[in-house]
């Protein structure tokens, strides 16, 4: 016998269709003993799909647009330490020419920064201005060492001072 609603041919005895499931009882009761009918092939159907791989055509890239190089932003570049300078310069400008040299260091790093477009903040702006500070006190104090030591220079060579004032420059030179 065969299946009405696949066509698999079902043993005598079975109830169900064991290729679709179809009660074999019913189909019995329901039809009349026939000549049993050719049995047609049917290839069996897959019950999952393969996805199949989809093919996307690559999407052309923009041409490069040429323009000028972009450098960086000043401001992006690291502030120069100008704190230490300053403070070094207000040291030592009490001595004149060390103080004159590193105020005048702190001060040109400063200006090479600032010119070269970027703006000074927190302890940057501070040693800047200590480095003013100090050039200027620098200038100030090499001017005094300098007439200090010409007044003492000629000062000894004309005998200007009595003794005591001789006996004050020998303590002064020997301490």
């Amino acid at each position: 016998m065969f299946c009405k609603n696949c066509g698999q041919e079902i043993p005598d005895g079975v109830k169900f269709c064991g290729n679709c499931g179809t009660p074999v009882a019913v189909q019995a009761a329901q039809e009349p003993q026939a000549p049993a009918p050719q049995p047609q092939y049917q290839a069996p159907q897959p019950q999952y799909q393969t996805p199949q791989p989809q093919y996307q055509a690559p999407q052309p890239q923009p041409q490069p647009q040429y323009s000028q190089p972009v450098y960086a932003a000043p401001a992006a570049q690291e502030q120069p330490n100008l704190l230490v300078l300053g403070i070094l310069s207000l040291v030592f400008c009490s001595l004149g020419l060390p103080g004159l040299i590193i105020g005048a260091v702190g001060r040109g790093k400063g200006k090479k920064f600032i010119q070269a477009g970027g703006t000074l903040t927190g302890a940057s702006k501070v040693g800047y201005i200590l480095s003013l500070i100090g050039l200027i006190f620098g200038i100030i104090m090499t001017i005094f060492w300098v007439i200090y030591i010409v007044v003492l220079i000629i000062a000894g060579v004309s005998g200007a001072f009595n003794s005591s004032y001789s006996n004050f420059l020998d303590d002064l030179i020997d301490w």
